[in-house]
């Protein structure tokens, strides 16, 4: 049966049919990009650390491992979400306890965008600006 099939294709092909190699287009989704950075806290009595790890306490306990990171648009709407890293004591006992982060898969559709950390409020940022955000607390 195939070998009829392929004859009669044959067969066809030789009066005079083309065979279109072009493949279509494959759709590709919307743009997106990815905001990264860190938060630090600077007050002495805003954090602790635990075997090489540190967190916030009383007034910044949310600021932690797990927390919550918003990327909002221009109109305040959330179109991206991520948490917090371990935190890690920068420097001396003085000097801080940084947090990183990281946000994929935010649509690229705007130029200015929010960051917020649990409930702090939004900090605005420049798209151009996404990869090394640096905010502060304390």
């Amino acid at each position: 049966m195939k070998a009829l099939v392929f004859s009669v294709v044959a067969l066809l092909c030789a009066a005079g049919c083309t065979v279109n190699s072009t493949a279509a287009p494959t759709p590709t989704g919307p743009s997106t990009f990815s905001v990264s950075g860190t938060i630090t806290l600077r007050s002495v009595s805003g954090w602790r650390t635990d075997y090489g790890v540190c967190y916030g306490l009383g007034g910044y306990s949310d600021i932690r491992q797990g927390a919550q990171v918003k990327v909002t648009d221009a109109a305040g709407k959330v179109v991206g979400l991520g948490d917090l890293g371990a935190g890690q004591q920068v420097g001396s006992l003085l000097e801080g306890c940084a947090f990183t982060f990281g946000v994929v898969g935010v649509p690229a559709d705007g130029d200015i965008y929010g960051v917020e950390v649990t409930n702090r409020g939004i900090v605005q940022f420049k798209k151009a600006d996404a990869g090394s955000l640096s905010l502060t607390l304390g």
